[in-house]
């Protein structure tokens, strides 16, 4: 990938425009039907250079908007794969991805029609990103990370009350994951 995207202002248009969207299907069908260890095999610097070199590619034979939007919902599906993985690693990866796309969708991100910040709750909620974090396959490191998407939901008025029910359950589980759930609430004085 990182060849052909060196190349690219070399290759025709046409080849380009053939080679460019099946060379984003084959990576995506190689993340999606991939092990677990071989997704944990894949460094967080890895994954930033595919994504980046992709951003490249696309700009090619897409318009920006098109671009945009299939950079961030590739993104978003990596994220969602390493968040439902059995690796803890892997799983804190993905949630501090999502938490960066929260963070820029409240502060730094100038309004854009290709992702907005009701899409994004749409897909936290589809996806279950919550129960991930608070439920049964939550962990004490995913709740330290998971501030920033609870904020983002306040903001955007999308934490309904069965959620903040979730994430006082979630108390139950040991003394330590009550005092980083705590934590967690005290940071919502904030929004």
């Amino acid at each position: 990938m990182d060849l052909i995207a060196a190349m690219n202002n070399a290759l025709h248009r046409k080849l380009c425009m053939w080679l460019i969207p099946e060379l984003k299907e084959g990576v995506m069908k190689y993340l999606r039907k991939a092990s677990d260890s071989v997704l944990r095999g894949i460094k967080s610097e890895k994954f930033h250079s595919i994504i980046n070199n992709l951003e490249i590619l696309l700009k090619r034979v897409y318009t920006a908007k098109k671009k945009n939007t299939e950079i961030t919902q590739f993104h978003l599906e990596c994220l969602l794969r390493f968040i439902k993985s059995e690796f803890l690693d892997r799983r804190i990866e993905g949630l501090k991805g999502v938490a960066e796309f929260c963070r820029k969708l409240r502060f730094s991100m100038p309004k854009q029609e290709h992702w907005t910040g009701k899409m994004m709750v749409d897909w936290i909620s589809r996806n279950g990103i919550l129960n991930e974090i608070f439920a049964e396959r939550g962990h004490i490191q995913l709740i330290q990370r998971s501030p920033d998407i609870i904020k983002f939901l306040i903001n955007e008025k999308a934490l309904p009350e069965e959620q903040l029910e979730l994430i006082w359950e979630a108390t139950n589980f040991g003394t330590e994951t009550k005092i980083e759930i705590y934590k967690v609430l005290i940071e919502f004085k904030s929004c």
